[in-house]
């Protein structure tokens, strides 16, 4: 694990935000503190009015953020937390010594396709615009997807049901079957033919696939953590690698609006290699899922894990999970 947790709340800003909690987060904010972690609390805490200044600037159609149009056509995806900080930045930029030293900054991160263009641009104050203090570091990437377009080249999140159809079957990334179309027959790892019968759309990166076997009957329920906290460890569960030990380094998610013209994201600070990709992503502490495992993001700072976030998936493709 790349992010040094025992140093992380020297990177988070002073103190324990107010903010407006839904009521599952109000219940996370609670498990985070029943388990004695009052560093992944306050980092909770600040994720989420972080998180909700975006949501009033996103319903107030406030002015578009100080980003040159070239890098917003390159545009990947944005996370609050702990952002990777590459060594020319720590030389060169206006930055606490904390983050000098660690590489990391908690702060909003916009990630684009680096088009050219390999230097990271320096951050951005946002404490006018959000009334907090907090920059936003535009992030150059390099964005490699773990599966070619094949199920053959890509791993399964979980056993999935659907809850409208008499159809069990595995839960995978998007990525992995562009090309077909919804009732296709889709050759699997384990061997034999599935059919694919939904993926979301836009870039929720989530497919069912049905199996013409049962479940098996060891498998139990799959619990969702609609509310993943900024800095915990998580494990990623992928055909290549394995059992991969990572932290969540930054995210954006609404529990509350799993719509599919946005796709939400969680990013680790540890990532997976081809193959791996629709693997499973789950919290270490209570063993419920988080993300599907997609990509990694190569940045200046270091490279990163992307997942798509579970309950999204979940809500649009309409599966119950187990694992």
């Amino acid at each position: 694990m790349a992010l040094p947790y025992d140093q992380i709340e020297y990177l988070l800003p002073e103190g324990v935000p107010e903010a407006e909690l839904t009521s599952s987060e109000a219940v996370t904010r609670e498990e985070l503190l029943r388990r004695e972690e009052p560093v992944l609390e306050r980092s909770f805490m600040w994720f989420v009015r972080v998180r909700n200044g975006l949501r009033k600037l996103f319903r107030e159609r406030m002015p578009r953020f100080p980003i040159p149009l070239p890098l917003t056509q390159g545009y990947l995806g944005l996370g609050i937390g702990f952002v990777p900080v590459g060594p020319e930045g720590r030389e060169r930029w206006d930055l606490r010594p904390e983050v000098r030293e660690l590489g990391w900054d908690f702060a909003l991160a916009f990630y684009y396709d680096r088009l050219g263009v390999d230097d990271d641009l320096p951050p951005i104050d946002l404490s006018e615009i959000f009334d907090l203090p907090i920059k936003m570091y535009p992030v150059s990437v390099r964005r490699e997807l773990h599966a070619l377009p094949s199920p053959h080249n890509a791993s399964s999140a979980s056993w999935a049901a659907s809850r409208t159809a008499n159809r069990v079957g595995i839960l995978t990334a998007k990525h992995a079957i562009i090309g077909q179309t919804r009732g296709a027959s889709i050759p699997l790892k384990q061997a034999g033919y599935g059919t694919l019968e939904d993926y979301c759309a836009g870039g929720v990166d989530a497919a069912f696939i049905s199996v013409p076997d049962s479940m098996p009957s060891s498998v139990g329920p799959l619990v969702v953590n609609p509310n993943p906290a900024i800095g915990d460890v998580v494990e990623m569960h992928g055909d290549i690698s394995g059992r991969v030990s990572t932290r969540i380094a930054n995210a954006l998610y609404f529990s509350d609006n799993l719509n599919p013209y946005n796709s939400w994201r969680v990013y680790l600070d540890d990532h997976g290699q081809p193959g791996d990709s629709g693997g499973i992503v789950r919290d270490v502490s209570d063993g419920r899922g988080i993300g599907i495992y997609t990509s990694s993001f190569v940045t200046n700072g270091g490279q990163l894990g992307e997942c798509q976030y579970l309950p999204q998936a979940q809500e649009l493709l309409g599966l119950d999970l187990f694992r």
